[in-house]
């Protein structure tokens, strides 16, 4: 579980919510699957897929806006993100609730120690530059 708190650390209020509601999102889909509801699993990944799709489209259109330093990296976490949420979807289309509440914890694991943690780091130019410095 992601306490929604942790979700929200980029400083802009839209991006925040974003975030919040994500983290919520990613929560009720772990209590579903936990559950064993398959079908409340899916309608919640696909919900949570739309928004983020959303999100990523506005935050990378903001950010070439404003170019900032290594929007591509940061453009590839948004897709991996997405590929890891759609084969949650697979997993549970095909009847793999535990397998899909595995592949569940890589994602909200990558959501929290990479996406969000990108969003903080891009709210600080300096910091990024040192951040994605390799």
């Amino acid at each position: 579980m992601i306490p929604t708190a942790d979700a929200a650390r980029f400083g802009d209020p839209g991006l925040d919510a974003d975030h919040r509601r994500h983290a919520s999102l990613l929560n009720r889909i772990e209590e579903a699957l936990l559950d064993g509801d398959d079908i409340e699993g899916r309608r919640l990944v696909q919900s949570l897929l739309a928004s983020l799709q959303r999100h990523f489209r506005a935050k990378e259109r903001a950010l070439r806006q404003q170019d900032i330093p290594h929007l591509r990296d940061h453009a590839r976490n948004h897709e991996a993100a997405l590929l890891m949420l759609e084969d949650v979807d697979r997993r549970l289309a095909q009847g793999g609730v535990g397998a899909a509440l595995s592949r569940l914890e890589d994602v909200t694991t990558f959501y929290v120690d990479v996406l969000v943690e990108h969003d903080a780091v891009m709210a600080a130019p300096a910091e990024a530059a040192e951040y994605y410095a390799y």
